[in-house]
């Protein structure tokens, strides 16, 4: 029988804070299974990644993004998931400045100095 968890897609290429995000959210999110992806490549196989990990984007309760990746940015992966029909909440997590545009893709923006803090802060509905 499949994992019937739902999924939190973190993409951060920072080992560091992939490891506070991973502490901070299996502590905040014992329900949910934790995806970690890097961005190599572009962010539709980034995406597509995670979907497939995630065994369908209607898994995924919440996304959190880097703004900057090893191959693409935060932002042009949350473009991707909402193209594929992504609706849920996301968070963006990066050091760098978010482009005015993109603001709209996501509810939540906090610094990364203040990440473990900030996701502690977290709810989902799920």
């Amino acid at each position: 029988m499949a994992d019937e968890k739902k999924v939190i897609a973190y993409f951060e290429d920072d080992r560091g804070k992939t490891m506070i995000a991973e502490d901070t959210l299996s502590e905040k999110f014992p329900e949910c299974n934790l995806i970690f992806d890097k961005g190599v490549g572009n962010a539709s196989e980034s995406v597509d990644r995670v979907i497939k990990s995630a065994n369908g984007i209607e898994k995924i309760a919440l996304v959190c993004t880097d703004g900057h990746l090893l191959n693409c940015k935060g932002w042009e992966i949350l473009t991707v998931l909402r193209e594929k029909g992504y609706r849920g909440p996301a968070v963006y997590t990066g050091f760098s400045i978010l482009p005015e545009e993109f603001k709209g893709l996501y509810q939540i923006i906090i610094g990364d100095e203040l990440l473990s803090s900030e996701l502690r802060k977290l709810e989902l509905n799920l």
